[in-house]
């Protein structure tokens, strides 16, 4: 009977590593299986990621192909401005000095478009200023310039600022390819509103870079594609050590 207990020993002893051997296969099991949700969500935003470039590229090939046609009818355009700089260069008019300036301010009527709509009302208040000092560019003036927006983006940020210099707004101007019979509308209701002025200014956006937006977007989503995988390659690393460490183990505790 004195011997049992000393032959059983083993046997438990064997039985305990067997228990921390299965405890830490489990353990190794559940890091696993987190470690591979991980990686199918890393894989799936990787898919994303690629998907959206591809949509930019064809967005950008679709946008170019628009680009150059609108720049070549902007071209044919140019000999008819020119001319009439020319005309007015030359003629006797004699350019007022100081006087009621009116600003026509060019935005539109959505949003999602990037800083368009906040530049030009940063830029016209900015003139502002410079006409009518630092009152005229942080409180409205009946007295002040006067200004006309197109589109309803710009127009509720002047409105909050400056709503007594506000004379006129327009909306839906954008929604097909602008013609001259709208510039000549609009030039006309500008006339008979009644509104003075001497001097007229137009603010509007000026491309630095055409298709320079598309081009960051597809720089940024292959940015991002290559931090995902490189996370992704990393944690398929790990995974794979992980697994490698629990078949040892394992086997050591065998």
């Amino acid at each position: 009977m004195s011997m049992l207990p000393r032959l059983a020993r083993p046997a438990l002893s064997a039985g305990a590593r067997s228990g921390a051997a299965q405890a830490s296969a489990l353990a190794g099991f559940h890091s696993s299986a987190t470690q591979l949700a991980t990686l199918r969500e890393l894989e799936q935003r990787v898919k994303s990621v690629k998907n959206i470039e591809k949509i930019t590229k064809s967005m950008m090939m679709i946008a170019s192909t628009k680009l150059h046609k609108a720049q070549r009818a902007m071209r044919s355009a140019q000999a008819y401005g020119e001319s009439n700089n020319e005309i007015f260069k030359n003629s006797e008019a004699v350019a007022p000095e100081g006087g009621n300036q009116l600003f026509i301010v060019v935005s539109s009527d959505k949003g999602l478009c990037g800083g368009i709509h906040s530049s030009v009302s940063r830029k016209t208040r900015s003139e502002l200023g410079k006409i009518g000092g630092e009152a005229a560019a942080s409180s409205d003036s009946a007295e002040g310039p006067k200004v006309v927006v197109l589109g309803e983006k710009s127009k509720a940020q002047l409105a909050r600022a400056l709503p007594k210099n506000l004379a006129l707004s327009f909306n839906q101007i954008g929604k097909d390819v602008p013609t001259f019979a709208d510039a000549s509308a609009i030039a006309d209701q500008i006339v008979r509103s009644g509104v003075k002025f001497d001097k007229v200014n137009i603010v509007y956006n000026a491309y630095v870079s055409a298709i320079a937006f598309e081009s960051r977007i597809m720089e940024n989503a292959g940015d991002m594609i290559t931090n995902l995988q490189m996370q992704y390659n990393r944690g398929r690393q790990a995974t794979i050590t992980n697994e490698l460490v629990d078949i040892i183990t394992g086997a050591s505790a065998l």
